[in-house]
Formats: structure tokens, C-alpha cells, sequence
């Protein structure tokens, strides 16, 4: 269904109707297609399918994006981007795995499944069951698609995003930790006693247990293990390094979140229990002793001399440092297969310099608690939303210059002030990098927060920032206006989260490994001690803008039609919210402020009963004409541009 008038009624009954009809997808305009996620559908994967869709697929499909795009890289026109949004279990992944499947319907079938099992690997590595979707993804992917002069697909290369490392450590009871862990549970009998022990279960792993939902009903443990041994075989990995490396990672962490610590003498701790600290070292090929040493003390320089001293670590810090190890060993994990992705999909020959990329970005996100991952995750969206401003008035004006049609940009159209309010030199990022390279008692979650507070808040209470307030009732909490409406953060753990998980002292240790796959996943972990998530954050974020721009972009905005994951439940709250969370209202609101284009004949058709006799044998731009003087319009309403098609 294609929308040719815009307003945030017509645009929800629209959805509403589209949904209840049973389909699922609605037109916004020329660049925006909107789905609502059915519950139901599953992508037919034929040729006589493809073919069907591939010639002419229907304008509202998003398939018809992925249309466009194509022929930008067969008539040479352009590279696309096309950016699929939408919050947790909206069907980003699902709907940008099918764009993946019809982009390379001309392809050969080994790079097509390679491609394939490399985003379901990475899918199964990175996703894990959240309160909200049974298969969130908890990282952001940024997919280009290479090909030949016969525009053929050669190759890809995938880029990452803000990796949820935390949930290694923990998560919701009503969440789970990533899905990998749960599928080694599934190994075969001999692998799982090798690196688990015999006879495990979930609830023997305390990075697993805090979950109360170990089995879901929608994710295969069993298929998954199966799929990452055959996606690891399709990348080229061999079966030894994929046990002594890529499974003997995960086993590893496993363990290494089953060590607890108790009280000693002097603020220092012991470790309590030796069956998982030995079997994490003997894992991970370190000497025992040394892990122990690592968790529990800590080097620090002598104050006023040259030399460095050993000094004990309480219970909180020692499960600080195993926190950021499992942290540290999951991340590598992560980036190794990133790395042999890439180096596996890159294209042998020659390629085009036209490419088609797909962005599946992490939705806006609005929890009754919200942290530094919502902090992030919430920025990225107001930037993209904030491109999707530039290039919709940026449109608009060369249309309207085209037409010879004057058209003043509307103000307020841009959302830059709350992205200046975070990256500014006095903003929050940057006032939390400050706080986290202080040291002692002056860096902590409060003095960051009473510094946003004294930049941002009067002595009343009163706001001096229009997008920056602080609640009376709640001492750890600050909100931010967004475009999507006003999320309170809670900065408890913000200046933890945002250091490197682990000393540089920790990481060489990690190197001395003497298993030869487990120093091969722990080298692709190129940062240092220094790095803060929140600068890598934004310079990847803005590498990714500027990528964008340089490329025509098109958007896919996903919807959940109800909260409980269910066919055929449209919920309006939930819909509408989403809306909002989207950038859908905010785009309609956008295009209402901005110039209606109508081309002639639409024009004439519609008003012909008021045309005067003479004027029905004239072209369909000179009936608007005499129209326009004909009638009490203000020129400044209504403009006539000079091209024959408006």
C-alpha cells in the first residue's frame, strides 16, 4: 500500500488496515517503507519466488528498496545504504536477512550462503532472548554488498557496533545471557564433558543461572550448535581450531564466572572455590597461579618513588577484574569472527565501486530502567534520525529549486541541539570521559552526575539546557529530551562501563596463553587500557554518518503490532508508541511542514469541476495556471513549478 498524502492518523489507520488485511508492509513516500512484524511469515526461498519479485516487486515490499538499489549499481547511478530500524523483536534482523537473500538471488550459491551463515553465525554469537524478543540482537551491523561488472555479488565486508559485553556478567532474571553459551550446553556428549565438565546444565553456570528462562521456545540450542559448526566450516575454520579456540573461549568464561571470593586480612580477598579457577586456567592455557595472582592483587606504582608494589584487592575489585577478563575474552571472541568473516567474504577479482550496504541498527530503546547501553544506543538513533532530517530538507530544496518553486526550510526541523548537548566539550560523553580519567576519590557515577547538574541545572531546579533536566525523587537519574520523547538514565555504573574491561598488565598476562587458539581469538583485540567505550563509540558512529551520506539512503522502519509477540493483535498504544520511538512521527510531522507536491494531472483531475470552459483544451500545466488565477489562492500557497511532470 502506498501512502500518497501524509498525516499521523493516516498513517496509523493505514498500518492498522494493512495489518488486519493480512499483509504487512505500507509505503511512506519515496524513500521509507514501513513494516509490521506478522508473527507469522516466513521468506519462500525459490528461484520462481525471486524471479516473481525481482522484476518488478510491489512498491510497498521492501523488496522494492532493495529494487532500487539494484539498479543504481546496474545503471551506475549510485551507492546505496538502506537503514533498517526498529525497537527489539520489530523484525530488523528477519527483514534484513530477507534483503540479503534477494540482493544475491543473482549470485552464485557459494558466496550467497556464505554470506547467509556468516550474519546467522555472528547472529547467534551476538543475540541473545531479552524480556521483549526471544532473539534480540545486542549489537548494530553495518553490511556491504560487493559486486562484479556483471553485477554479480562477490563479496561483503561487515562492520560492528556496540557489542552488549555487559550481559556476560549480567542480565534480567527475565532475559538470558548470549545464545552460544546455551548451545555448548547442546554440544555433543564428548565436547561438553571436555570443556564443561559432565552432566552440566545451565543452572551450574552462574553467568547462566540468573536467567529463570534457560529454555525458550522459538531458539534451537541444539540447531544452533549445529549452525555455528557449519557456518565455522563454510568460513574455513578448521574443527581444531574451532574446539581449541572458538569453543574453548566460551567454555572458559563460563568457568571463569564461577569463581567467588571471600574476606582476608588487610582489605584483600582469596579465591573460594579452586575447581573453577583451575579449570579456567588449564582452559585458557595461563599458569594458575598467576590467574589467581591476576584476580585478586593488583601493581600499582609507589607513591613518590620509581618501583611498583603488590597490593591486596577486596572482594568488589577481584570480581571487578574477573568481570572485565570475561568481558575482555568475549569481545576478542567476537572481533576474531568479525575478522575471518571478512577476510573469508572478501572478493577475489575485480568489483565495482557502486555497493550496496544494509544498517540493522539497534531500535530506540525507553526501559523502565535505563543505562549507559540506552545512553548510546539512544544517541545513535538521534543521529541517524537527525541525517534522515538533512537529507529529507535537503531533497526538498533541490526539488523545489528544480521547480523554480521557493520553499523556506522550516525551524525547529533539526534535532542537532540534543546531539550538541551530548557530544559538546561540556556534554554528557565528554563530562564522562573526564570523570573516568580521574583518579581516587574525585571520579565517580555521583560527582559525574552533580557535574551535568551544575552545567545543565539552576539553583532552583530550573532547566538551562532545554533538553537536559533532573528529577526531585531520584538522586542517580538524569533525563534527556529526545526526539522520541524524554528517557530518564540512571548513571549508577556509568564510569565502570565505559573503561576498558581490563588492565594492560591483565591483557599481556591473557597473551602469555599456550593454547595456540586461544592467542589467535585474543590478538584481533586490537584496543588498549586507555580506549573508552564512548569516544570509540562516537568516532565509529560518525564514520558510519559520513559513510552514509556519501550514498543515496533509503529506510525500512520495523513495528511490532502487539507486546506479546502474537499474530494478529494490533495494539494502537503499542503501535503509536513505536511510531514515535521510530522517527515516523517525527518524519510526518517533518514533510507536513515542508511543501506538498502535486503533480498536474493528479491536480487537474481533482479540481476539474472548477476549471473554466476555455481551459480543458490546454496542457495539464496551464489548467493549474488558470486555476490559480481563477481562485482566491495566495501565490505563497500555491506555486506552480516549470517541469512537465509537477
Amino acid at each position: 500500500d502506498l501512502l500518497t498524502s501524509l498525516h499521523e492518523g493516516i498513517v496509523f489507520c493505514a498500518l492498522r488496515n494493512v495489518y488486519l488485511s493480512g499483509r504487512c508492509c505500507v509505503r511512506m513516500g519515496k524513500d521509507i517503507v514501513i513494516v509490521i512484524n506478522p508473527y507469522t511469515y516466513t521468506l519462500p526461498d525459490g528461484p520462481l519466488y525471486h524471479h516473481k519479485y525481482y522484476k518488478k516487486p510491489p512498491a510497498s515490499h521492501p523488496f522494492s528498496l532493495a529494487h532500487h538499489a539494484f539498479k543504481n549499481i546496474t545503471h551506475g547511478t549510485a551507492s546505496t545504504s538502506i537503514v533498517v530500524t526498529g525497537e527489539s523483536g520489530a523484525g530488523k534482523t528477519e527483514t534484513t536477512k530477507a534483503l540479503l537473500t534477494y540482493l544475491s538471488t543473482k549470485s552464485g550459491k557459494d558466496i550467497k550462503n556464505k554470506v547467509l551463515d556468516a550474519i546467522h553465525l555472528l547472529e547467534i554469537v551476538g543475540n541473545a532472548k531479552t524480556a521483549r524478543n526471544d532473539n534480540s540482537s545486542r549489537f548494530g551491523k553495518y553490511i556491504t554488498l560487493l559486486f562484479d561488472e556483471q553485477h554479480h555479488l562477490k563479496g561483503a565486508k561487515i562492520h560492528t557496533y556496540l557489542l552488549e559485553v555487559s550481559r556476560v556478567v549480567s542480565h534480567s532474571g527475565r532475559d538470558r545471557n548470549f545464545h552460544v553459551f546455551y548451545a555448548l550446553l547442546k554440544a555433543p556428549e564428548g565436547v561438553r564433558n571436555q570443556l564443561l565438565g559432565p552432566n552440566s546444565r545451565p543452572q551450574d553456570f552462574h553467568c547462566l543461572n540468573p536467567g529463570t528462562t534457560n529454555l525458550v521456545r522459538n531458539i534451537d540450542d541444539s540447531e544452533n550448535y549445529k549452525a555455528i559448526a557449519t557456518a565455522l566450516d563454510e568460513l574455513g575454520i578448521s574443527h581444531t581450531l574451532q574446539l581449541s579456540g572458538f569453543w574453548t573461549v566460551v567454555a572458559a568464561i563460563m568457568h571463569l564466572m564461577n569463581i567467588t571470593f571471600r574476606p582476608a586480612k588487610n582489605d584483600s580477598c582469596t579465591v573460594e572455590n579452586e575447581g573453577p579457577v583451575e579449570r579456567t586456567a588449564t582452559l585458557l592455557g595461563l599458569p594458575l597461579d598467576g590467574l589467581v595472582k591476576i584476580l585478586t592483587t593488583a601493581v600499582v606504582r609507589a607513591p613518590g618513588e620509581s618501583g611498583v608494589i603488590t597490593t591486596g584487592l577486596t572482594v568488589v575489585k577481584a570480581e571487578a577484574v574477573r568481570n572485565g577478563i570475561a568481558k575482555y575474552l568475549y569481545k576478542s571472541l567476537f572481533d576474531w569472527l568479525v575478522d575471518i568473516t571478512n577476510e573469508t567474504l572478501k572478493p577475489g577479482g575485480e568489483v565495482l565501486p557502486l555497493t550496496i550496504s544494509l544498517l540493522d541498527i539497534f531500535g530506540f530503546e525507553n526501559f523502565p530502567e535505563n543505562r549507559f547501553e540506552q545512553l548510546l544506543i539512544n544517541y545513535a538513533n538521534e543521529a541517524v534520525q537527525n541525517h534522515y532530517n538533512t537529507q529529507l530538507f535537503t531533497r526538498m530544496s533541490a526539488a523545489c529549486q528544480a521547480q523554480s518553486v521557493s520553499f523556506k526550510v522550516p525551524r525547529h526541523v533539526s534535532n542537532e541541539k540534543c546531539i550538541e548537548l551530548i557530544e559538546s566539550r561540556t556534554g554528557i560523553l565528554r563530562t564522562l570521559e573526564d570523570q573516568c580519567t580521574l583518579s581516587g576519590l574525585h571520579a565517580s557515577d555521583k560527582a559525574y552526575l552533580e557535574k551535568l547538574c551544575s552545567t545543565y541545572v539552576g539553583p532552583q531546579g530550573q532547566r538551562l539546557n532545554p533538553y537536559f533536566s533532573k528529577p526531585r525523587d531520584l538522586d542517580t537519574h538524569f533525563v534527556l529530551t529526545h526526539y522520541a520523547g524524554d528517557v530518564i538514565y540512571n548513571v549508577d555504573g556509568c564510569l565502570e562501563k565505559n573503561k576498558h574491561p581490563v588492565k594492560d598488565t591483565v591483557t599481556s598476562f591473557l597473551l602469555g596463553t599456550t593454547v595456540h587458539g586461544v592467542g589467535t581469538i585474543l590478538r584481533c583485540n586490537t584496543s588498549n587500557a586507555s580506549t573508552l567505550l564512548s569516544r570509540e563509540f562516537k568516532e565509529e558512529l560518525h564514520h558510519l554518518l559520513d559513510t552514509i551520506a556519501a550514498t543515496e539512503t533509503l529506510w525500512i522502519r520495523c513495528i511490532k503490532p502487539n507486546s506479546a509477540k502474537l499474530p494478529n493483535k494490533f495494539e494502537g498504544d503499542e503501535v503509536y508508541r513505536q511510531l514515535h520511538c521510530n522517527g515516523i512521527i517525527s518524519t510526518v510531522r517533518l514533510l507536513e511542514t515542508g511543501p506538498k507536491v502535486i503533480p498536474f494531472a493528479v491536480f487537474a483531475s481533482k479540481y476539474s469541476c472548477l476549471y473554466p470552459p476555455m481551459a480543458r483544451d490546454l496542457s495539464m500545466r496551464d489548467r493549474c495556471l488558470t486555476l490559480q488565477h481563477h481562485l482566491p489562492i495566495n501565490t505563497a500557497d500555491l506555486q506552480v513549478g516549470t517541469l512537465s511532470d509537477v
